[in-house]
């Protein structure tokens, strides 16, 4: 089973994500937790380019992209495997933050993806919250999180859009303290998804 965390930048979704893996593991499930961009040790010298260097928005979007080509082939080892992972971010992410975010194409983003990156997690539980809720909880650590109120309205909103046309995506509200969002994780997932993940596509 493939499963990602999205959000934006303060949403909680590291913290979320272990704690589903604590969840799993009660459960006698161990999974493998991942996260996007610098996953993987090759993958790790492309982050540190995204995140400290200010790049044209084209050449970042490749670098996601590429850092993702990476992250796959590690992926898709573990699932064959039948190890269950979970990632911090995604295909969403750059959707987001790189079509509705810095207003890029979407449709060439999704061309990309498709092409390059077509493995997607069979749920995707993304963690809704405001954007000056998550810029207080988060600071402003690199180039993307600076970018401010605006900037994240627009990731934010991006986001929702997405849910519009994919039934993959579960959306949580995230504004709670850390348990109440864990238990709306498990809530989701026991009431809604676990009765029907033999007919999800792993």
């Amino acid at each position: 089973m493939f499963i990602a965390f999205e959000g934006i930048d303060g949403s909680g979704k590291s913290t979320q994500i272990k704690l589903f893996k604590d969840y799993l593991k009660s459960k006698s499930i161990d999974a493998f937790v991942t996260a996007e961009p610098g996953g993987t040790e090759a993958s790790k010298m492309l982050d540190f380019i995204i995140r400290n260097f200010d790049i044209p928005t084209e050449a970042r979007l490749l670098l996601f992209i590429s850092d993702r080509i990476i992250h796959i082939k590690e992926i898709e080892e573990k699932l064959n495997r039948g190890e269950w992972v979970l990632t911090d971010r995604y295909s969403y992410s750059t959707l987001a933050y790189q079509g509705y975010g810095e207003c890029m194409d979407i449709k060439m983003i999704r061309e990309l993806l498709d092409r390059f990156c077509p493995l997607m997690p069979a749920v995707t539980f993304l963690l809704n919250i405001s954007p000056k809720c998550a810029i207080n909880r988060a600071g402003m650590h690199d180039l993307i999180e600076r970018k401010g109120y605006e900037f994240y309205r627009q990731v934010s909103e991006g986001y929702l859009q997405l849910t519009k046309n994919d039934k993959r995506i579960v959306v949580i509200d995230a504004s709670g303290s850390i348990n109440d969002v864990h238990k709306k994780i498990i809530e989701k997932w026991e009431n809604e998804i676990e009765r029907t993940k033999s007919r999800i596509s792993v």
